[in-house]
């Protein structure tokens, strides 16, 4: 017990001082700790941000960069390609042959086409007017394209007979310029009779006897066609032989020699 209330004096005037019991000095002490701690780490939250934002500002402006550096070699390179392409192009003109520059271009007029279209309309009428063929017509053209595609399988038979046939008219050609040199003999026998001497009629003979021995040599296989061909030509060597030796006889008979 404290008779002069020193304990009341020196506690009120401490605790005024001090902030009261020494608990509530702990307790104050603590919560000014805890703001300090939280205004540090406040900071250094703020300067993380700062340091974030400034790392994504320069990465940015990084990438900003190396696209502007592309798309200026890029250009660099489309520029050096594009004059290297006309460089080329000057050396190719240069070195190309120089034809005449102005070649005149006929243009048909535009008149022209309704004469043609006009032109044309007849005959496609007539087409159009043309009636179908017939079935004997048609038969008939069939026939007649097989008979060609069978007698193009013989071309050398062909050529063959061609040959004489050709004989055969250059000996009758011969045979009717003797008969008309004879014409005009002293005493023919007869008015417009045809008549050859001797030695003309061994000539027109022996050329038509080997014209039929050739005929003779051809063989026609099976085309009726061709077969039909040459027995033509040997009635036409036949005749000719009776006409050569008839006009020997009129000639013998009406002494020319």
């Amino acid at each position: 017990m404290d008779p002069f209330g020193l304990d009341g004096a020196f506690g009120g005037a401490f605790g005024g001082l001090f902030g009261g019991t020494p608990a509530g000095g702990l307790r104050r002490e603590r919560g000014a700790a805890g703001q300090q701690q939280q205004q540090q780490a406040r900071g250094r939250r703020q300067q993380q941000a700062q340091q974030h934002h400034h790392h994504h500002h320069h990465h940015h402006h990084h990438h900003e960069h190396q696209e502007q550096q592309a798309g200026a070699a890029a250009a660099a390179a489309s520029g050096a390609a594009a004059s290297s392409a006309r460089h080329a192009d000057k050396r190719q003109a240069a070195a190309a042959p120089q034809g005449p520059r102005d070649i005149p271009v006929r243009v048909k007029p535009a008149r022209d086409a309704p004469r043609a279209a006009a032109a044309a309309a007849p005959r496609a009428a007539a087409r159009a007017a043309a009636p179908p063929p017939s079935r004997a017509e048609a038969a008939t053209a069939i026939q007649a394209a097989f008979r060609g595609w069978r007698l193009g399988r013989h071309r050398n038979v062909l050529r063959q007979l061609a040959a004489a046939q050709k004989q055969l008219d250059a000996v009758a050609a011969l045979y009717g310029r003797y008969a008309a040199d004879n014409a005009g003999a002293p005493a023919p026998p007869a008015p417009g009779a045809r008549v050859l001497t001797h030695k003309q009629f061994l000539e027109c003979q022996e050329l038509a006897t080997r014209v039929l021995l050739a005929l003779d040599g051809i063989t026609c296989g099976g085309a009726a066609e061709l077969r039909a061909l040459r027995k033509g030509l040997v009635l036409r060597v036949d005749a000719l032989l009776d006409s050569a030796q008839a006009a020997y006889s009129r000639a013998v008979q009406g002494s020319v020699r």
